[in-house]
């Protein structure tokens, strides 16, 4: 884990960090590898009992990216790439995933389900999982369930954090692009500014929860970026951007707020006469726990008197785990990473190496569960 924290990559650029993790899988003996799985991911597979020739398939699944964030902990493995570091954990989640593939390659007898585990890249940017779902070798799999974590700091060490349904938010980027003439500052008639333009979009963004979403229902829109022209006192711009993050716990209600989001750059640019384009980006669908699954996890949580803690309304943040839940049943829930850690990217966050082996044995009892009461 300390290897991989002082090693970071960013979303897309993870080619080092799998290959580490894969050389360390086959100096224990594990080498069934199915690379370049959506990117720079890939899968590992253990495969069951051949006796049993229509086997079910249980995807675990971790991620690898990093983010953009320089590290200023004095910790000793700090990372050595200026700019990089991993604020979210995910070199925690990967290491998780790869002690679970330790527990199963020493499990002495082959289980009647195949169980993969997937390490996906490029969660940041809510592209890693969609892509993996695009994938011709994933594609092939046909999993019957997909299940995945993310630890969770203001949680205790150690301790399941579960939610029925909506466990965490949709998401998405709005760039909205406004292009009129330039002219002389001194002569700003003669050209045609998208200032008021941006302006009212700025304005109209911000009162979308009011207008657009009823009293029970949550949405948020965050204007994270706007720009007029340049630093030119001598010009009167003619470009004009504008860029917000739309948040929600409705995969319905988001793309009712789409169409009207894109409604609006129109007409607004259409009132100034501007040429207007738009676009989405870092598209993160609802994580939704599957119901049966949800069921059988506060099963296995009760047997086991594994303490839980059960979130009331979904988090706010997003997760392109989403994604998977257009495949097969999906499951996710959260690892207590500590009462006192920092929040996730913040600057001195680093993964708790105490909860590595509370997740992978985790993971790793309740797949002998699932299998034992043939789920």
């Amino acid at each position: 884990r300390h290897e991989l924290h002082a090693n970071p990559e960013l979303a897309h650029q993870e080619e080092q960090t799998s290959f580490r993790i894969m050389e360390f899988l086959k100096e224990n003996g594990i080498e069934n590898f199915v690379e370049n799985v959506g990117g720079n991911g890939f899968l590992v597979k253990f495969n069951g009992n051949e006796k049993i020739k229509k086997r079910k398939k249980i995807v675990i699944r971790s991620d690898l990216d990093a983010l953009p964030i320089h590290e200023e902990t004095g910790i000793a493995y700090k990372s050595q790439v200026s700019g990089i570091s991993h604020k979210c954990g995910h070199d925690g989640h990967a290491v998780i995933v790869t002690g679970l593939a330790l527990l199963l390659h020493n499990h002495g007898k082959k289980l009647p389900y195949d169980i993969i585990l997937l390490y996906q890249g490029a969660e940041e940017t809510g592209e890693g999982a969609e892509a993996v779902v695009n994938d011709p070798e994933f594609i092939k799999l046909k999993p019957d369930m997909i299940i995945g974590l993310h630890n969770l700091p203001g949680f205790e060490l150690g301790e399941i954090v579960t939610g029925k349904g909506v466990f965490a938010s949709t998401s998405r980027g709005f760039i909205v692009n406004f292009q009129g003439e330039t002219s002389h500052a001194a002569e700003p008639e003669n050209g045609n500014t998208p200032a008021p333009a941006v302006v009212q979009l700025i304005s109209s963004l911000n009162s979308f929860p009011q207008l657009y979403s009823s009293l029970d229902q949550a949405l948020k829109v965050t204007v994270i970026h706007a720009k007029i022209g340049q630093r030119a006192f001598g010009t009167s711009p003619g470009q004009g951007v504008v860029m917000a993050t739309f948040r929600s716990h409705s995969d319905k209600l988001m793309k009712r707020i789409v169409n009207k989001a894109q409604k609006m750059a129109n007409g607004i640019g259409n009132t100034y006469d501007l040429q207007t384009t738009w676009s989405w980006t870092e598209i993160f669908p609802t994580v939704e726990n599957d119901e049966n699954l949800y069921s059988h996890l506060q099963n296995f949580l009760q047997k086991n008197k594994i303490a839980q803690v059960k979130i009331k309304h979904p988090f706010p943040w997003s997760e392109d785990f989403g994604h998977y839940k257009k495949v097969a049943p999906s499951l996710f829930f959260g690892l207590g990473s500590g009462l006192n850690q920092y929040a996730l990217h913040h600057r001195n966050y680093d993964f708790p190496d105490s909860i590595i082996r509370v997740g992978a044995e985790f993971f790793y009892q309740f797949i002998l569960y699932l299998v034992s009461n043939s789920v």
